[in-house]
């Protein structure tokens, strides 16, 4: 074998240099091009072997195209789909890393002529035509201003103009050539690859005018449009019914003309009628039986058209399957695509028209800018709200100016101006001052409660009066009890989400499988597993409550702070895990029940059990969970209560007062903003934590602050 391996250069005709003892090989490697694609051009016509479909090859695929995208709101609104997210990103210009002064001037100079001087959305718009029809271009026009080369316009070269692609030996791409209208008349024009931005969508090997998105689509959309032509003619033909005529006995020839002339002009208006000879029959015929429907075959098509953009999500208001979990991981991997599409463009022009740009203007020049698209996918406030908050909880992200910018750039709002972010709240008028908007006796209270929130907000901005949070309140770390709390609460959260299947899904079954009238009697146990894992983040949150009164112990008299203590404490943790778990399995069971009843009585209801199940599932599943991260913060904040009580019980021979705080509140609702500041000897001199009162219910945040005797004050 090693023999035969040995000659093959020989039988290939190359010639191979002896090797010398202790000679170092020479690093040249070859440079001529080896192999072919296998993409036939035939004097510059391009063939894609892979197409068996002779109406969507060449010039013929085009028109085909530019039906399905005009005629079809399914293709139309896919192809939307995927360009608006794209279209409304935020392009910029990019300059190589650690840039030179000249590579910065470069890329100052690309910035303005791409993204100020012309309407780059056309750009992008015209080079998304490769969704479309496979391929776009655009060539590029300059013009010379002082010392500079500018851009004069990148001209649309639109694709349907395409008829032949001139390449070299080496099937590298030399020109296009285009048969177009040019004013009044048809012109052959040559377009030089020099010149070009060609934009190819799904191109392999050097088949520059790669594939339409549309290709995949066009099975289902020929057979749609067929279905709706079927679904037309049922309709016309079967709406009003077959006419028909029974003939009197002996009738004659001119009887049996004028009947089937009857039956054949017969068409329905407000002034349709016919009048018979004696004995004859008149009616109307129509299709006995089941009629197939053609709307469920339809509705499968769009589902394939909306799937071969990735679009699918798209779709799922329109069936009784899917929820919002689902849409969300559908559309991750939608918008993965699209910057993919994406960054497919900005390759293009940064190879193309940038470099060419750079090359005319600066000598020497090595690295280009570039010009890439951001925030394709849209963010979504709330999402960053929370993982924001997570981050400053963990000590990751602090707030600063260039944050800040962001944010406000982010949500659209308007620049910092040069006033301190949070001013100091100006003094409250005399009640009898205070101006009387309206005679609407809701509206007192209402400032109230504007006051009391806003309050909340200047507290831990610290612009109270001269002192901000009060002598103890500075000693309890603000932002490590936030973030514990708000884990807390997502971790319980997430894991009622976790439980929501299993249970709804018991909850479901025991439903269908009662009477209508005994639905509101039906219950399940508990979920011990979720119990479990409730239990455990809120022994945590306990633990973290009981440490903090020690903490604070530490900070008020570090100088005479002794060891901490153990304490025999109580803990009811079971109950509270019980309450949260109660609660979320009798809020799911109130809404299961609710949706059970309204499938169950609906009118013409044929369907298996199995398949009442599904439905009603995946109705709850479309519902919004948001209530749940209110059960999670009730379950929470009381174990953190609890831990602190129980800190209390530990260190209260030491602790001579105990004050009320609404510290933690950002919006501090009128009940806590009254308690707030209230002190006494014990916790029970002074409002419960959380507070009964409050407007917020289980989700108040308000703690009992407690005073050591030998608190340092300063």
């Amino acid at each position: 074998m090693m023999r035969i391996l040995g000659r093959i250069p020989e039988w290939l005709g190359l010639a191979v240099a002896p090797a010398k003892a202790g000679a170092r090989a020479e690093a040249r490697p070859p440079m001529e091009e080896i192999g072919t694609t296998g993409t036939p051009f035939f004097a510059g016509y391009l063939r894609d072997l892979g197409e068996y479909n002779p109406t969507l090859e060449g010039l013929s695929a085009f028109a085909t195209y530019e039906k399905m995208r005009r005629s079809d709101a399914q293709v139309a609104a896919t192809l939307m789909s995927m360009k608006l997210p794209i279209r409304s990103a935020e392009w910029t210009v990019t300059a190589p890393e650690n840039a030179t002064p000249v590579e910065q001037e470069a890329a100052d100079l690309v910035r303005e002529c791409l993204l100020e001087e012309i309407k780059f959305d056309s750009v992008v718009r015209n080079a998304l035509l490769m969704l479309d029809f496979g391929c776009s271009a655009h060539a590029d026009h300059w013009y010379v201003d002082g010392n500079r080369v500018r851009i004069k316009k990148l001209k649309p070269l639109l694709p349907v103009t395409f008829q032949r692609w001139i390449t070299d030996p080496e099937e590298n791409l030399v020109a296009i050539e285009q048969y177009g209208a040019m004013g009044d008349t048809y012109v052959t024009k040559l377009v030089e690859a020099d010149r070009l931005a060609l934009f190819t969508f799904e191109q392999e090997g050097a088949n520059f005018a790669g594939r339409s998105m549309l290709r995949p689509v066009y099975q289902h959309w020929y057979i749609k449009s067929n279905l709706y032509k079927i679904d037309a003619i049922s309709i016309e033909r079967n709406g009003m019914g077959v006419p028909y005529a029974i003939m009197a006995e002996n009738a004659k020839k001119e009887d049996r003309d004028t009947a089937l002339a009857y039956v054949e002009k017969l068409s329905t208006h407000e002034k349709a009628g016919i009048v018979l000879p004696n004995g004859w029959v008149f009616g109307l015929k129509g299709v006995e039986g089941t009629l197939r429907d053609p709307k469920e075959s339809i509705a499968h098509h769009n589902m394939m058209i909306a799937m071969a953009a990735l679009a699918q999500f798209m779709m799922l208001g329109q069936s009784s399957g899917g929820n919002r979990a689902l849409g969300e991981s559908l559309g991750d991997f939608f918008y993965m695509g699209l910057q993919a599409t994406a960054k497919a463009i900005s390759e293009e022009l940064s190879r193309t028209t940038i470099r060419r740009l750079c090359d005319y203007n600066f000598a020497g020049l090595t690295r280009y800018p570039k010009v890439v698209a951001q925030k394709i996918q849209g963010i979504e406030f709330g999402t960053l709200y929370a993982a924001l908050k997570e981050l400053a909880g963990a000590g990751l992200v602090q707030g600063d100016d260039e944050l800040e910018s962001y944010l406000r750039k982010t949500m659209g709002l308007p620049e910092a101006g040069k006033e301190p972010r949070v001013k100091a709240a100006p003094p409250a008028p005399e009640p009898e001052k205070m101006p009387r908007m309206n005679t609407d006796k809701q509206a007192e209270p209402t400032a109230k409660k504007l006051q009391a929130s806003d309050a909340g907000l200047r507290r831990q901005a610290g612009t109270v009066g001269s002192e901000g949070a009060r002598r103890a309140e500075k000693c309890l770390a603000l932002a490590e009890i936030v973030g514990e709390l708000d884990a807390g609460r997502d971790q319980i959260a997430a894991a009622l989400r976790r439980a929501r299947g299993r249970v709804q899904k018991e909850i479901v079954n025991k439903l269908v499988n009662t009477p209508v009238r005994n639905l509101h009697r039906v219950s399940i146990a508990p979920d011990a597993k979720l119990l479990a894992e409730v239990e455990a983040v809120l022994r945590g949150v306990y633990e973290f409550g009981v440490g903090q009164v020690a903490e604070e112990r530490t900070r008020q008299a570090p100088a005479t702070a002794g060891i901490l203590r153990a304490a025999d404490l109580r803990t009811p943790l079971g109950i509270y895990a019980d309450g949260v778990v109660g609660e979320f399995t009798n809020n799911l069971n109130a809404r299961a029940a609710n949706v059970a009843l309204d499938w169950m009585r609906r009118p013409g209801a044929d369907t298996t059990k199995g398949e009442t199940i599904l439905a009603i599932e995946g109705e709850l599943d479309g519902q919004s969970d948001k209530w749940m991260d209110g059960v999670a913060s009730k379950g929470t904040n009381e174990a953190f209560a609890e831990g602190r009580a129980d800190g209390y019980e530990e260190h209260k021979d030491e602790i001579s007062s105990v004050i009320y705080s609404a510290l933690l509140d950002l919006n501090t609702c009128e009940a806590c903003a009254a308690a707030d500041g209230d002190e006494g000897a014990t916790p029970g001199d002074i409002a419960d934590v959380p507070n009964p009162d409050c407007d917020g219910g289980d989700r108040c945040r308000c703690v009992h602050v407690y005073v050591f005797s030998d608190e340092v004050r300063q």
